[in-house]
């Protein structure tokens, strides 16, 4: 089975020049666990995460144990949000991205994806065009869907 028959074309995309602030605010009505960052012409050119957010939204200092002592923490929340609400996303997306195309099979892909240790993955086509994402669920998707039918 190859990916294209099992990655979804939904996905979000944002442009290098948004803002922190702007993309936190979406977060909440996305479905995807990554946002992806694309050029003018469908190229992608980085990712966003929900940690490179928290990275920056949320101090690294704290350890669950200082964390438990820290009053006020919507405070800090909100003081990190004014800090960095104005900062563009091509300051802190990920550039350098693994990412598979729609003619790899699913052995390659789940491969691609341990090796990565990441559970998603977009899809681009030759040009670097983004297509799409697959999931580490829509790779066991598509085993129960090879093996399962056979028995």
């Amino acid at each position: 089975m190859l990916v294209s028959a099992i990655y979804s074309p939904e996905f979000t995309t944002i442009s290098p020049d948004e803002t922190l602030g702007h993309v936190l605010c979406l977060m909440p009505s996305i479905r995807s666990k990554l946002l992806y960052v694309t050029g003018p012409d469908g190229r992608l050119l980085g990712v966003v995460s929900s940690f490179d957010l928290l990275k920056v939204m949320l101090p690294e200092f704290l350890d669950a144990n200082l964390a438990r002592s820290v009053s006020g923490g919507d405070n800090l929340l909100l003081q990190a949000f004014t800090e960095h609400s104005g900062t563009k996303v091509s300051e802190v997306m990920t550039r350098k991205v693994v990412s598979c195309k729609p003619d790899d099979t699913v052995l390659e892909l789940n491969a691609l994806i341990r090796e990565s240790a990441v559970n998603v993955l977009p899809v681009v086509d030759a040009a670097g065009k983004l297509l799409g994402e697959v999931t580490r669920r829509d790779i066991l998707n598509a085993v129960a869907k090879i093996c399962c039918a056979s028995s």
